[in-house]
């Protein structure tokens, strides 16, 4: 050794600044992204009743059923998608919600 101390590389992802308190939802049909953007809360219509989904959730997959994903955009505004059917993932505050309208 030349008596250097080596300092290893350490490689950092970095991924776009999200708001602690916010989810990024995205909601996907075969054919479009139909929604891709960050939200405060999302309802969704479960086959066995609606279910709330807020930023820190516990992972979890659901199937869906036929009515409206409701959610709170950033801005307070709320939206509503229609649905038939389909299912959602939920992971560390991301959303992807796979939907037949």
């Amino acid at each position: 050794m030349n008596g250097k101390t080596e300092i290893p590389f350490i490689r950092l992802t970095v991924r776009p600044f999200i708001q602690m308190n916010m989810l990024i939802l995205k909601i996907i049909s075969p054919t479009e992204t139909i929604f891709n953007g960050e939200v405060k809360q999302v309802f969704f219509p479960g086959t066995i009743g609606l279910f709330e989904v807020l930023p820190k959730h516990a992972p979890i997959i659901s199937s869906l059923a036929k009515g409206d994903i409701t959610c709170a955009l950033a801005s307070g505004e709320e939206k509503k998608f229609p649905v038939a059917s389909g299912f959602v993932e939920v992971n560390a505050n991301n959303i992807t919600a796979c939907i037949e309208n």
